[in-house]
């Protein structure tokens, strides 16, 4: 089990994160085209942190986008650590199996960030995002995850056959 951790966790450290800025990204994004502020999607995820509604948080700005991203990181690490576990060395292998890990962890995110935990817990994505746009964010959390693995694969050959 220790070595499962010391093995998944630091991937998920590089795998969460790309996740976290394409996921965040592609939020802001969505959120500039659609209600002209990019920083409102992820300033309401820190309705996780001061509480109340994810649309009244979307609405102040500077602590509240740090304090939001900070937490979106953080989910994103904690899904990638999954993935990791779960995917990472056969998402290493082939784009298939990357991309089907990538689609199934961030499905599971989705199902339980919105059909699972307490209001207080949910993202609160919804309150500046249509649904196609939540398809859009978890879809890039899916690339950025399958992406680094098969970055990490890549990076690995290179350094085999330079050997």
């Amino acid at each position: 089990m220790m070595r499962l951790w010391n093995e998944a966790f630091p991937r998920a450290l590089v795998s969460g994160t790309v996740a976290a800025l394409a996921s965040g990204a592609v939020a802001a994004w969505c959120g500039h085209k659609q209600r002209g502020h990019a920083a409102g999607p992820i300033n309401a995820v820190s309705h996780i942190a001061w509480g109340g509604s994810a649309e009244k948080q979307a609405k102040r700005d500077g602590r509240n986008t740090a304090v939001g991203f900070l937490l979106h990181h953080g989910a994103s690490i904690f899904w990638a650590l999954g993935f990791e576990t779960a995917f990472g060395r056969r998402a290493e292998r082939s784009v298939p199996e990357a991309l089907l890990g990538g689609a199934a962890t961030a499905t599971t995110a989705y199902v339980v960030d919105y059909h699972v935990v307490p209001y207080r817990f949910v993202p609160g994505f919804e309150a500046r995002l249509k649904d196609r746009s939540l398809f859009y964010v978890y879809a890039a959390l899916a690339l950025g995850l399958a992406a680094t693995a098969r970055w990490r694969a890549q990076k690995g050959r290179r350094f085999t056959t330079m050997r």
